[in-house]
């Protein structure tokens, strides 16, 4: 629109506008309206009316009995629609809201999930449940290891249910598309749960967002150093996805730079059920150490398949961090295997948390809450 169009707009708004209100005073100062005594809703609607009445309209009068009704509720709805409005708008900033993003039913959800949403909100509870007065809520979605899923619920999180923070979001990929979304609408995420070096790498975003907990380069650079340990030949069977590629290229310069060789790689869809053939190929390769990047129940399967097979080849595993996902393994299949864990395993609370019984560590708090044993993603959130 040219800045001429703008002007001749505003110049016909100001005259129907000037039209309208000569028409109210006409109005209210008829002898029908002193009779009928003062009512702001007849007003209201009155000047509704006459300002979307066109000029060339016979003017509105109180000649017709049902005028006032009309006029009045013509008032009540708009004064209905400005009050919902406002109230919307206030309640906006009445509290903090707090969204973990996170997998609640999947392949994800030993190590994160439920756990890192109960996590939250124990920290909300630590915390005292207020910033500045205002309470904090905690709301949890799930992204199903989806992107596209995971964008459409930070786009209703944002926009709708006004939530101040997005966290957790387990799985690189939906954290990619999340911190896309939040850097557009000027929001916040931290992200605790997905390991892609990206994040504090060419995706940095410092006014959006926080990464931390462990990154795909640490790992990279804490795996290579164990080569003269474990063996010097290497085999990959990565997840094909984000966080499984970002996994495979930190750890490839780091185990050349300290003497390895790698043999071969292979990738598996997220979420995958069988590793047969991926193993069998392991196995071809007669490597000494099959590195797993992946994460989750991916890991666990894998493993599982490797067990089965009799590979003698010592395995470097990155989602071996579930205490339920061990257990359901069992002694013959989990024992032997390498993980890295970033962090210390016993996180205790300096000072007793409100209303806790027990609170001098917080692990056995968690157990004792959530039922389940606390881990580095929920740890983390």
């Amino acid at each position: 629109m040219s800045q001429e169009d703008r002007v001749e707009r505003l110049m016909r708004f100001g005259s129907r506008l000037w039209i309208a209100k000569y028409r109210l005073r006409r109005v209210r100062n008829s002898p029908a309206s002193r009779a009928s005594g003062y009512n702001i809703f007849a007003d209201v609607g009155m000047l509704f009316v006459a300002l979307v009445q066109k000029p060339g309209q016979a003017t509105i009068t109180k000649k017709n009995s049902r005028w006032e009704g009309q006029m009045n509720k013509v008032g009540l709805a708009l004064a209905a629609v400005l009050l919902a409005y406002s109230s919307t708008a206030f309640a906006e900033f009445d509290r903090v809201k707090i969204g973990v993003l996170t997998d609640l039913s999947g392949f994800y959800e030993s190590g994160a999930g439920n756990g890192s949403v109960e996590a939250a909100k124990m920290a909300v509870e630590e915390f005292g449940g207020k910033v500045n007065g205002k309470p904090i809520e905690v709301i949890a979605g799930d992204h199903q290891n989806k992107p596209d899923v995971g964008a459409t619920i930070a786009n209703r999180w944002y926009d709708l249910d006004k939530v101040d923070l997005i966290t957790e979001v387990v799985n690189s990929a939906v954290a990619f598309a999340v911190l896309d979304i939040t850097k557009q609408k000027n929001k916040m995420v931290i992200l605790d749960g997905a390991g892609s070096a990206d994040f504090t790498g060419k995706l940095c975003a410092p006014d959006n967002s926080i990464h931390w907990v462990y990154d795909t380069y640490e790992l990279g650079a804490a795996v290579g150093a164990t080569a003269g340990l474990l063996g010097k030949k290497w085999f990959f069977i990565s997840a094909d996805y984000a966080f499984g590629a970002a996994l495979e290229a930190g750890l490839r310069p780091m185990l050349l730079k300290n003497g390895a060789e790698i043999l071969g790689a292979v990738k598996h869809p997220l979420g995958n059920m069988d590793f047969s053939s991926y193993v069998l190929q392991a196995q071809a390769a007669n490597p000494d150490v099959i590195a797993l990047n992946s994460g989750g129940d991916d890991t666990i399967g894998a493993l599982k398949a490797i067990r089965e097979f009799g590979i003698k080849a010592k395995v470097m595993g990155f989602g071996l961090d579930s205490p339920t996902g061990v257990r359901a393994m069992g002694l013959q299949v989990a024992q032997g295997p390498t993980t890295l864990l970033p962090g210390r395993g016993a996180m205790t609370i300096p000072r007793p948390r409100p209303g806790s019984q027990n609170s001098s560590n917080a692990v056995r708090f968690f157990r004792a809450r959530s039922k389940s044993a606390l881990i580095r993603v929920c740890a983390a959130t």
